[in-house]
């Protein structure tokens, strides 16, 4: 599917498809994926980030949003890999 096309697309779609993308992850990565796609503002975030995970769709065309897709997905990663290091763990509660 192409960029432009994957911009017009339904929220319920969009939600959908993020389940089927998901359950055909590893479920050691889903918190991971689930804390990225919450971080989406809109039908756009959404868009760029499916094209980046999956393959089934195109990249997009223009440079601005290729730009704007390395940006948003390593800033994501950084803000999700983050916030799970300082999770609480079992051992941690158990220990205090």
């Amino acid at each position: 599917m192409e960029f432009i096309e994957l911009c017009t697309e339904t929220e319920k779609w969009f939600e959908t498809d993020f389940v089927n993308f998901l359950y055909s992850r590893d479920s050691e990565e889903w918190v991971k994926y689930r804390l990225m796609w919450n971080m989406c503002r809109d039908k756009y975030d959404k868009a760029i980030m499916m094209s980046s995970w999956a393959d089934a769709y195109d990249k997009p065309d223009e440079s601005k949003d290729l730009d704007y897709q390395n940006v948003l997905m390593k800033k994501c990663e950084l803000i999700v890999a983050k916030y799970m290091s300082e999770a609480p763990r079992w051992t941690d509660l158990i220990s205090k």
